[in-house]
C-alpha cells in the first residue's frame, strides 16, 4: 500500500512533465524545429606549394669602327611564395670589353647573385636568413660573402602592394686576387661583422605594370667598419604573357675601398624579360 502510494504521485508528475512539453513544442515556430545542428568543425587543408614567379632578361649592345665595344648585361629575379613562406632568388651579370687601337681591355667583369628565405612567426612578423655571392674581376674582388639574418615585419600586405622591414646581424668577407690597401691595412682579405637595416616593397601599379625595389644597409662594427649600401629598382610592364619591357637600375656603395677605387658603382638595364610562371 505504501508503494502505490508513492508510484501514483510520481505517474502523475511524470504526465504532467509531458504534457507541458507537448504543448511549448506546438507553440515554437517551424524555424526553431527544422533548425540543424552545427556542423562539426574540419580540419584545414594543408597549405599548397607556391610556385617561382618572376623575370629573367638579356640585353646586349655591340660597335664597330674606330672603337669596338661589347656588352652583355644578364639579369634574373624570382620569387617562390607560400602561405607562410617566401624563398627569393636574384641575379646579375654585366661583362664589357672594348678595343682601342687594337688593345682590348675589360671594362665590366661582374657577377651578383643572392637568395634569401623568409618564415612567418605570425601574421606580421618573420625570421629571415640571406647569403649573398659577388665578384668583380675590374676591381680585383676575387670573392665576397655576406651572410645575415634576423627578424622582419610586414607593415603592408595586399594583393596590390606589400611593404616590408627588415633587421639583423650580418657577416661580410672580402678576398682579393692580388694584395689590397684598404684604410691603414694592407691584404688580400678583408672582414667585418655588423647590421643589416632594410626595407622592400613591390606595387602592382597598373593591369600591366609592376614596381619593386629593395634596399639593405650594411654598418659595419668591427675590422674596417665599412658601410655598405646596395639599392635595387626595377619597373616592368607587361606586352603579352610571355613578355615583358623591363627597367631597373642597381647602385652599390662602399664607404671603405682600395685605393684609385670609386666608392659608388651603378648599372642600368633595359630590355626585354621573359616572365617566368605567369
Amino acid at each position: 500500500m505504501t508503494a502505490r502510494r508513492c508510484v501514483v504521485p510520481l505517474l502523475a508528475l511524470f504526465q504532467a512533465v509531458t504534457l507541458a512539453a507537448s504543448a511549448r513544442a506546438q507553440t515554437l515556430p517551424p524555424l526553431a524545429l527544422a533548425m540543424p545542428l552545427p556542423a562539426p568543425v574540419r580540419a584545414q587543408p594543408e597549405e599548397a606549394e607556391g610556385y617561382w614567379k618572376g623575370v629573367a632578361g638579356a640585353s646586349l649592345a655591340a660597335t664597330e669602327g674606330n672603337s669596338s665595344t661589347q656588352a652583355l648585361l644578364l639579369n634574373l629575379d624570382v620569387a617562390r611564395t607560400t602561405e607562410t613562406t617566401k624563398t627569393t632568388l636574384v641575379a646579375q651579370v654585366n661583362e664589357g670589353k672594348n678595343k682601342v687601337d687594337g688593345r682590348s681591355r675589360t671594362s665590366a667583369g661582374k657577377w651578383v647573385t643572392s637568395a634569401q628565405h623568409n618564415r612567418d612567426i605570425s601574421l606580421v612578423m618573420f625570421g629571415f636568413g640571406k647569403l649573398g655571392l659577388e665578384r668583380d674581376r675590374v676591381t680585383g674582388l676575387a670573392l665576397r660573402t655576406q651572410v645575415a639574418a634576423g627578424f622582419g615585419r610586414h607593415l603592408l600586405r595586399s594583393d596590390a602592394d606589400t611593404v616590408d622591414i627588415f633587421a639583423g646581424l650580418s657577416h661580410t668577407d672580402d678576398r682579393y686576387d692580388i694584395d689590397k690597401t684598404i684604410g691603414d691595412e694592407t691584404a688580400r682579405r678583408f672582414r667585418t661583422t655588423g647590421l643589416l637595416l632594410g626595407e622592400e616593397t613591390s606595387h602592382q601599379l597598373t593591369e600591366n605594370t609592376f614596381f619593386k625595389q629593395r634596399l639593405e644597409y650594411y654598418p659595419g662594427l668591427t675590422g674596417e667598419k665599412a658601410q655598405l649600401m646596395r639599392f635595387n629598382a626595377s619597373l616592368s610592364v607587361s606586352m603579352s604573357r610571355a613578355l615583358a619591357l623591363t627597367v631597373g637600375v642597381t647602385d652599390t656603395y662602399n664607404s671603405r675601398v682600395a685605393a684609385g677605387q670609386k666608392r659608388n658603382d651603378v648599372s642600368l638595364f633595359t630590355g626585354i624579360s621573359l616572365k617566368i610562371g605567369q
